[in-house]
C-alpha cells in the first residue's frame, strides 16, 4: 500500500471509464471513485509519516486486541497462544469489517470467533463464548458513556445558557 499509486477500486474505475467512455451514468458513478482513490493516494505519497502512524496505531489495536483474547482465554481455562490469539484477532476483525452494513455487525463478529475457534482446534463454542466476552466489554463502555453523556448534559446546558446570558447582557452595554 505504501507504493500503490493507485488502489483497486480506483484502478478498475479509471479501466471501465476507458473502455466504455460512452456510459454517461456509469461516469457519474465512477467519477467520485477515482477522485477518492487520488486523494488516498496523495495522502500516501505526501503525508508518509501520518500514514505510518496510523498503520502503527492500527497494528497496535490489533496486538491489544490479541491480548484481551489470551487474558479472557485464561480465565475461561482455553488454551491458547500469541499466534492462535493473533489469528483469531485477524479472523474475527475481519468477519466484523466484512459485514459493515449489519448494524454492530452482530451475528458477524461471533461467528468470526466461532471460526477462528474452529480453526485453533478449540470448542467452537469456546469461540461465541469468547465473543459474548468481549461484546459485554464493548457493552460496558458504551452504558458508561451514555451515563456519562446523562450526567454532563445539564452541566454543559446551564454552561451554554450562562454563555448566552453573558452575551446578552454585552450587546446591551453602551
Amino acid at each position: 500500500m505504501l507504493g500503490s499509486s493507485s488502489g483497486l477500486l480506483g484502478g478498475l474505475a479509471k479501466r471501465a471509464l476507458r473502455r466504455w467512455p460512452q456510459a454517461g451514468k456509469l461516469a457519474s458513478l465512477l467519477g467520485p471513485v477515482v477522485a477518492m482513490d487520488g486523494c488516498l493516494s496523495d495522502f500516501y505519497r505526501l503525508h508518509k509519516s501520518r500514514f505510518l502512524l496510523s498503520t502503527l496505531w492500527h497494528l497496535a489495536g490489533m496486538i491489544l486486541g490479541a491480548v484481551e483474547l489470551l487474558v479472557i482465554a485464561r480465565f475461561l481455562g482455553l488454551s491458547l497462544d500469541v499466534r492462535g490469539a493473533l489469528i483469531m484477532e485477524a479472523v474475527a476483525t475481519l468477519a466484523a469489517a466484512s459485514s459493515f452494513m449489519i448494524p454492530g455487525s452482530l451475528g458477524a463478529f461471533e461467528f468470526g470467533h466461532y471460526m477462528a475457534a474452529s480453526m485453533l482446534g478449540l470448542p467452537p463454542a469456546a469461540g461465541v463464548l469468547i465473543s459474548l466476552v468481549r461484546r459485554s466489554r464493548e457493552l460496558f463502555w458504551l452504558l458508561a458513556g451514555v451515563f456519562l453523556l446523562h450526567r454532563l448534559r445539564p452541566a454543559a446546558a446551564a454552561l451554554r445558557e450562562k454563555e448566552a446570558g453573558d452575551k446578552t447582557v454585552t450587546a446591551r452595554a453602551p
